[in-house]
């Protein structure tokens, strides 16, 4: 998800750089920043998270696996659906901007 994070923000940045008005480049910058979002999110919420699981694995315990790890593993879900929802906004946002863009 972070090459994709990278990808759509480069993307979304050439994309401002070369829109033909204001609303559409303010737009596609918006896009920029919520694709470019997702990085730090990833580094500083999901990762840590991962780690945690994955020292609990192997540590091998069950009870802390059953009580902690469920937890973990929630944690791991709903900060997947955010991710996943930033993208999608700023994707579908980017997509609607280039939607407008009268080139012929």
């Amino acid at each position: 998800m972070i090459a994709l994070g990278g990808t759509a923000t480069l993307g979304f940045g050439l994309a401002a750089y070369w829109a033909p008005t204001e609303y559409l480049r303010n737009s596609m910058i918006g896009s920029t920043l919520l694709a470019a979002s997702i990085i730090p999110f990833t580094l500083f919420s999901i990762i840590p998270t991962v780690q945690k699981i994955i020292k609990i694995q192997k540590e091998n315990d069950a009870l802390k696996a059953s009580t902690d790890g469920d937890k973990l593993y929630e944690k791991w879900n709903i900060s997947n659906y955010i991710r996943l929802t930033i993208m999608a906004v700023a994707c579908l946002n980017g997509l609607r901007d280039l939607s407008e863009w009268n080139v012929w």
